[in-house]
Order: C-alpha cells, then structure tokens, then sequence
C-alpha cells in the first residue's frame, strides 16, 4: 500500500488552465486594456500558461505552489496568489544561490590552480567567482589583485572597495586592514599620493591593535612595521 501511495504522489496532476476569460474581462472593465488588445493579452497570457507548464516538468519542487498560484489567480485572490509565487521564488532563489556558490568555488579554484601565473587568463575566473559567490571576502580581494596584475585600476578599485564593504567581522579585522593597504596600492599606481595615503592610515590602528592583542604574533608585529 506504501508503495502505491509513493507512486500515486509522483504522478504529475494535470496543469490548471489560466482562465483568460476573467483575465481579459477584468482587464477590459478596468480599463487596462482596449478591446482590440485583446487578443494580444491572449497571446501573452499563452506565453504565460505554457512557462508555468514548463516550470512544473521542471522544477517538481514547486509545482504545487504554482497550482496554488493558478488557481488563486482563477479566484481572484490576489494575496493567495502572491504568497503562492513567493514560496516558489524563495525555493528556487534558495538553491540557485548554491548552485552559484558552487560555480564560484570551480572558477576560483581553476584560475588558482592553472592561471596562477597568468594574470589574462585568471582575472576573468577570479572576477567572475567574486561575482558568483557575491559576499566572500577574498573572492574580490583576488580578483582586485589579478586585476591590478592586468592593469585595470579602476576595475580593481571596484574590487577591493566590496571587498573591504564586506569584511566587517572581528575576524576580518586584519583583512580589513590588508585591504586598505590594496586600495592605497592602486591610488599609488594611478600617482594619487595623498589618496595613498589616507587609504593606508586606517591600516595603522587595526594592525597596532591586532599586535598589542596577541604579542607573539611576529606577522602582525610586521603589519606594524610595514
């Protein structure tokens, strides 16, 4: 009987039909559309009916909050019908953001593991990772660096500024720091001297505090040194 009932809830229940009828009738009352746009609005709403009938074979994992959305549409509920899509959205946006970080993880480790010399070929993995993976710290820090490797400076700039946007947490503290120390770096590069140097100031405290917590520290003894 188990059995049974596991196959009888895999078998896809047939897809509801958008009414369009009701659609067009409240869209025609309202004044949203004129009546010789009906028929466009058929159109689009065809668009529509055969995306979600895709979306079902697709993605199983919301096909019930589709249906749900469909025929809260039919009941004009319009709230139900926004809870049902946003259910959807939340399921697939949840496992895209994996699926984006394990893309980032495959780029970042390709430009490291066979570009890590050749600045051309490893900026576009590194930078494209950092995009993917959107709030790893050291994704950007790379990607800035390959990029002042590359020569484009205010494309690095870009990079070190979200990085250094992102590292917030105590344990980022020295990050924070190197980071700055980057930004200086590419103000230097572009002949910007005293926008160096108001970059690598706030390096100076982090890296005196970091050496004073911990003394036996020799590499944040030389942080304060460089």
């Amino acid at each position: 009987m188990l059995g049974v009932a596991l196959l009888a809830s895999n078998v896809m229940r047939p897809a509801p039909v958008i009414d369009q009828d009701l659609i067009v009738e409240e869209a025609l009352e309202a004044g949203f559309v004129a009546p010789e746009d009906a028929a466009a609005l058929r159109a689009q709403l065809d668009r529509t009916q055969a995306d979600l009938n895709a979306l079902r074979v697709d993605r199983p994992d919301v096909r019930s909050e589709v249906d749900r959305a469909i025929a809260a549409v039919n009941a004009s509920d319009r709230a139900a019908a926004e809870t049902a899509f946003a259910e959807a959205a939340a399921t697939i946006e949840a496992q895209a953001g994996a699926q984006r970080l394990e893309l980032a993880r495959l780029k970042n480790a390709q430009a490291t593991l066979l570009y890590r010399f050749e600045a051309s070929k490893a900026e576009p993995l590194l930078c494209e990772a950092a995009e993917l993976a959107e709030e790893e710290v050291w994704y950007w820090v790379e990607c800035g660096q390959a990029r002042i490797d590359t020569g484009t400076l205010d494309a690095a700039m870009f990079a070190f500024e979200t990085a250094a946007s992102l590292a917030g947490s105590e344990a980022e503290k020295r990050d924070l720091g190197a980071i700055h120390s980057w930004i200086g770096d590419v103000h230097f590069s572009k002949g910007d001297l005293t926008s160096a140097v108001a970059a690598y100031e706030p390096y100076l405290p982090i890296a005196r505090d970091l050496a004073a917590r911990d003394p036996g520290n020799a590499g944040w003894a030389r942080d304060v040194s460089v």
